[in-house]
């Protein structure tokens, strides 16, 4: 049996898979080999949150991500030799925010039970939303952006509300005791 670590890469806002494609030439050709324990690295650049599915939300982009992650392992392991048995993920900008609602989403299907957690990494990701500055671009931005960018955009101003609590996304996705009473647990590794 093959063991497979699979590397997740989520691109950003507008963005699509080519966006990440010379990142993830470099990880494959750096990491083409097996490690010292026998594992494969096996890169997934998602493709199911594409140019204006980027609208939709962190959470139903989120839940899509987590779909798209679940069918890839099905997938290299019908043939019965390869298993996948760590995970790690890199999302860039808004891909960040959808990789960690994405986490929350696998955790609560016991994804971890089987599956040991590496490395999360985000990049040029607004983990505390779009924060608003005296600048006049940032005023702009915060009087258009919830606006005209559908569902994602009240999120990433931290203008929704997601929770029970009327939290917006963003924080209730940086709240820890929020772990247990929604589809969301900021970090994996807090698990045992």
């Amino acid at each position: 049996m093959q063991e497979l670590h699979l590397l997740v890469a989520s691109h950003g806002m507008w963005g699509e898979p080519v966006h990440l494609a010379e990142m993830a030439k470099a990880i494959r050709s750096k990491f083409s080999e097996a490690d010292e324990d026998g594992v494969r690295l096996h890169v997934l650049v998602s493709e199911t949150n594409a140019l204006d599915s980027t609208y939709d939300g962190i959470d139903w982009g989120g839940e899509r991500l987590a779909e798209e992650v679940l069918k890839e392992i099905k997938d290299v392991e019908k043939d019965g030799f390869h298993k996948v048995t760590r995970f790690s993920v890199v999302g860039y900008s808004l891909g960040g925010l959808l990789s960690r609602y994405m986490i929350g989403v696998l955790n609560q299907r016991k994804f971890f039970d089987n599956i040991k957690p590496v490395n999360f990494t985000t990049f040029a990701t607004p983990n505390i939303g779009l924060v608003r500055t005296e600048f006049l671009f940032s005023k702009l931005g915060f009087k258009l952006g919830p606006k005209i960018m559908s569902r994602t955009g009240p999120q990433f101003y931290g203008l929704d509300s997601f929770s029970a609590t009327g939290q917006p996304l963003i924080e209730v996705l940086a709240d820890p005791s929020t772990c247990d009473s929604i589809r969301w647990c900021p970090c994996v590794s807090n698990k045992p």
